[in-house]
Formats: structure tokens, C-alpha cells, sequence
């Protein structure tokens, strides 16, 4: 969904955004990445969250 509250669509594959939070260098690109996951309605890395 394109919207004011969801933003735009992601432009990476769910399999980039993920291997994006193994190499991340600091928390907030993690949180960043797993917020387009969760976007795209895949609540698999729920774990990395907590």
C-alpha cells in the first residue's frame, strides 16, 4: 500500500532487506530494514526485534 502512513513501496527484495540487517553496522539501519520487511507483511524476523 502506497500511502502517507505506509510510505513508498520497497525497492529491494525481502531476501536483500534481510541480508541489509546481517550487515548492518548500527541499530538503527537494523530497525530501518526490518520496517520495510514488516511492510511488505513478512513478520518472520520478529525475533531480531525483540
Amino acid at each position: 500500500m502506497n500511502s502517507i502512513w505506509f510510505g513508498e513501496k520497497p525497492t529491494h527484495s525481502q531476501f536483500e532487506m534481510k541480508e541489509n540487517i546481517l550487515k548492518a553496522s548500527s541499530e538503527k539501519e537494523v530497525l530501518l530494514d526490518l520496517i520495510e520487511i514488516y511492510k511488505t507483511g513478512d513478520f518472520s524476523q520478529k525475533d531480531v526485534l525483540m
